[in-house]
């Protein structure tokens, strides 16, 4: 070792050995101390000319240094710097923040609110949106913020938005995170459009039900309003204002999901449009185990029902309407007959459902409004659709159309059953009786249709044979054949 300098001298040296070499000991640096001058109170550690008070370096003026900026000494540096580049990269320590920079250019920076700003130095003021934990700018083509997981197998990259209620369970209507699109109108920084997580019913051990809600904020209004939910059954109702049914809420809105298939409902306006641009053709297709059963046309100006007939709700008179095992048994194609009994669907009364503490309110909804109307109960209107009964009159002129299926999507009444009316259908035929292509049937007084005896459509013909093939045979021996129904 060898140490160089004395009273006087600008600098203090420490050199070790670094072994033999060509015949000679070379010293190589080690500690550098400056006394006076410019070296005065640096230091460096592998270097002899240290340029900062601390200059860490492998040989050279190249290193890491540390130093107090100019400003009092309130900031402290900790350069990387390549002096024959002048390329550095700046960590900076004040009582604000801590600031990266490259070259003296800002990078990033962790203030004293806890934000991490990454690409630019200034926070965002935008008061819809409260304060921003992270905030990046970037290239708008290469994209503010990049995920990137580069390993040959399907993981994935994740960002996870978590909510934590101190040690207590989160609760129905709590926000788990959320996705602030913002801009600037020329006055503040102002949220467009938002993506929500809530929590969408009562967390239990192993389960978090959650929704998520997107809003847009349209022209002329201030902040965003719900345009389209994800509820955690998998509904998905879009301009429906936080509602999964807008036709009992009597409001605009759409609904698809689990629990209402789809609902449309329209305050004024038209329900459904369905266009077919360029060529005539289909408009929509109806399939019944995935098998096509009929469709929906347009062909110029005509729109053609195909495979299909007009039909209405009926009811059985004399049987209880919400029990299933009290239906007399009635067969496909059975011929009825109308009675002067009206249907009846009694209607149970239901309170107003209101807005509540902690659910997302759309635009000018507050706590307390009615979020679904209240229901009156009693008797529905119906003006036009009577009960039936198995045609048991020979040449029945009060026939009313023939049997097709009891209707079993509503388990609360179950006395309904659709009555085909008018257009394609199947007719029962009683066993040992003999049909043409092309015979008009009436009533055979038993349930079953019969030819008649002419050719003239009369007010007790039900029906016209369009095929002999016999569709489908019942256990009495009366089958089924093809025919049009004819407005009965």
């Amino acid at each position: 070792m060898d140490i160089t300098g004395a009273a006087g001298s600008s600098i203090w040296r420490f050199l070790y050995g670094g072994g033999p070499s060509t015949g000679t000991n070379t010293l190589t640096p080690a500690l550098t101390i400056g006394l006076e001058g410019s070296a005065a109170g640096r230091v460096g550690i592998g270097t002899t000319t240290p340029q900062q008070p601390l200059h860490v370096s492998n040989g050279g003026a190249n290193g890491l240094e540390i130093f107090p900026g100019a400003d009092g000494g309130t900031t402290t540096h900790l350069l990387s710097y390549n002096r024959s580049t002048s390329v550095y990269t700046d960590l900076r320590f004040d009582a604000q923040a801590i600031r990266f920079e490259i070259s003296g250019d800002p990078k990033a920076r962790i203030d004293s609110s806890g934000r991490l700003l990454v690409g630019t130095s200034t926070a965002s003021s935008a008061a819809a949106t409260g304060t921003p934990h992270i905030q990046a700018v970037g290239d708008y083509q290469q994209g503010s913020i990049l995920l990137r997981n580069t390993s040959n197998d399907n993981t994935n990259c994740s960002l996870t938005i978590q909510k934590i209620r101190g040690s207590s369970i989160v609760q129905s209507g709590d926000y788990l995170g959320n996705i602030s699109f913002n801009g600037y109108d020329g006055a503040t920084d102002r949220k467009g459009a938002d993506i929500a997580a809530i929590v969408d019913g009562t967390p239990g051990s192993g389960d978090l039900p959650c929704r998520l809600v997107f809003s847009t904020t349209a022209d002329g209004a201030s902040s965003p309003t719900e345009r389209m939910r994800i509820s955690q059954n998998g509904d998905v109702a879009i301009s429906s204002t936080g509602t999964n049914d807008p036709i009992a809420a009597q409001i605009n809105g759409t609904c698809i999901g689990a629990t209402v298939p789809i609902r449309i409902s329209r305050v004024g306006n038209v329900g459904l449009a369905i266009n077919r641009s360029t060529n005539d053709g289909t408009l929509v297709e109806f399939y019944q185990d995935a098998t096509q059963e009929g469709s929906i046309s347009v062909s110029g100006t005509t729109v053609s029902y195909n495979g299909a007939h007009l039909s209405r709700w009926s009811q059985i008179l004399g049987i209880d309407p919400h029990d299933k095992t009290d239906r007399p048994e009635i067969l496909r194609g059975t011929v009825m007959s109308n009675l002067n009994e009206m249907c009846e669907w009694i209607e149970q009364p239901k309170e107003a459902v209101l807005w509540e503490e902690g659910e997302d309110l759309p635009e000018d909804v507050q706590v307390g409004d009615v979020k679904e109307p209240a229901v009156l109960g009693g008797p529905q209107d119906n003006e036009q659709l009577n009960k039936t009964k198995i045609s048991d009159v020979e040449g029945d002129k009060n026939v009313a159309g023939v049997f097709q299926a009891w209707d079993d999507d509503d388990d609360t009444w179950v006395n309904d059953y659709y009555l085909a009316m008018t257009g394609d259908f199947v007719i029962r035929i009683a066993a040992g009786v003999t049909v043409q292509r092309g015979d008009l049937l009436m009533s055979a007084g038993d349930g079953t249709a019969k030819p008649q005896t002419d050719d003239a459509v009369r007010s007790c013909t039900i029906a016209k044979v369009t095929s002999t093939h016999i569709c489908h045979t019942h256990p009495d021996g009366s089958y089924c054949v093809p025919c049009v129904l004819m407005a009965c």
